[in-house]
């Protein structure tokens, strides 16, 4: 039986020491935090470390005026080329028109410069005739200048 009561009182001194042992350390975790604290407290208003904040906020907003005029730019860039692609474009369709257009005036002058062209077009326009030829008109509107009365 005295067995047991050892094991018992072990027990218990072992739990009792546990025990005693963790306030102590909660208590000295506390006057850590405190401590670390009024260390953080006492350095927010060291004139070095104040001076030393602002210029880290002035390096980021140096860093953030560049980020912006470097997209700025990079946006004029984009813009001016999405436009000068546009009017390359328009100036492209307007040579093949042009183009289409010269096409159509060669073949012309080609017809104009052959004899058959020639030769009809005085017939037409100048009204000429080949030498052995007559030629007659014939007014399309009859009542312009016969004289005889239409049935």
């Amino acid at each position: 039986m005295e067995e047991k009561r050892d094991t018992k009182e072990y027990r218990y001194d072992i739990s009792e020491e546990f025990f005693r042992e963790k306030p102590d350390e909660a208590a000295g975790e506390r006057r850590r935090r405190r401590a670390e604290i009024r260390e953080r407290r006492s350095r927010k208003y060291d004139p070095e470390l104040v001076k030393a904040r602002a210029r880290s906020r002035r390096h980021i907003a140096g860093v953030f005026i560049v980020i912006i005029v470097f997209l700025a730019v990079t946006a004029n860039i984009l813009y001016q080329s999405y436009t000068l692609r546009q009017e390359k474009r328009a100036v492209e369709e307007k040579l093949l028109q042009l183009q289409r257009k010269q096409a159509e005036l060669e073949e012309r002058l080609r017809q104009i410069n052959t004899d058959e062209y020639v030769e009809q077009a005085a017939r037409s326009e100048l009204h000429m005739i080949k030498n052995g030829e007559t030629m007659y008109v014939i007014d399309k509107d009859p009542s312009s200048g016969s004289g005889e009365d239409a049935p």
